[in-house]
């Protein structure tokens, strides 16, 4: 049987001309033997149950052959449902900082009668073209890592899933909001004082600070002399880095 909207059941048969019938248990369908075979369109066939389907031939006399061995299968037409897909491998993320890997994650997809695999590319639109990494088949999990691939700063991508289930259904593909890449270092440039000023007093440090991608978000700064640190109230021999503001 086939697992098609309006299923079909194929198989071989002894005398051309008769016709087949197919039973579940009632008569469902029929065709007529040709060539040592047949194909026999159904109607009655119950979607997401199991059907117990058999066959018998009846010749032009009226003849009938015995029942065939009983062929029990469940229809499934309906494809599964995907959930959301995250970027990274926990909460989803909207930045990262390598361009050689690219994570996804997503809970399982729901199917009446059970998911066989997964689907996933990487695209930079939300037709899920698989054009930034093609189309692999990852077996049934929940997340995934590609590696080696070749990433662009600050391009905006998307992680593509799609469901198979046991009966062969594939699902629409589903996308995440997408991840950027940013591999850009952050920039800093101390305005004041300037350089190898002399000051009785240093009331504060001022400077600029930008990044072409995702923008700045903090900026610290450390004060030393001597091997030791200023950490806000006196000097240290640790490192210490102090938040600005600004």
């Amino acid at each position: 049987p086939s697992n098609s909207a309006i299923p079909t059941v194929n198989g071989t048969c002894s005398e051309n001309g008769s016709t087949i019938e197919v039973r579940n248990p009632t008569l469902i369908g029929s065709a007529a033997c040709t060539a040592g075979s047949f194909t026999v369109t159904t109607s009655g066939v119950t979607t997401n149950a199991s059907n117990s389907l058999t066959t018998r031939a009846v010749d032009a006399a009226g003849n009938f052959s015995a029942d065939s061995t009983t062929v029990a299968y469940v229809h499934d037409n309906t494809a599964p449902s995907m959930g959301a897909v995250s970027d990274g491998l926990g909460a989803d993320v909207a930045w990262q900082t390598t361009a050689s890997s690219l994570s996804g994650n997503w809970p399982a997809a729901t199917d009446t009668n059970g998911i066989g695999s997964y689907d996933r590319n990487i695209s930079t639109a939300t037709t899920c073209t698989g054009d930034a990494a093609a189309t692999q088949n990852i077996a049934n999990v929940t997340n995934s890592t590609f590696n080696s691939l070749m990433l662009t700063n600050g391009t905006l991508y998307y992680n593509c899933v799609r469901a198979t289930d046991a009966a062969g259904n594939i699902s629409a593909w589903t996308f995440s909001n997408g991840v950027t890449v940013d591999t850009s270092i952050p920039s800093t440039v101390v305005s004041g004082p300037a350089n190898g000023a002399k000051l009785a007093a240093l009331a504060s440090i001022s400077g600029t600070a930008s990044d072409s991608v995702s923008g700045v978000q903090s900026v610290a700064i450390t004060i030393a002399t001597g091997g030791n640190y200023w950490n806000g109230s006196l000097w240290t021999a640790p490192v210490t880095w102090l938040a600005t503001t600004g």
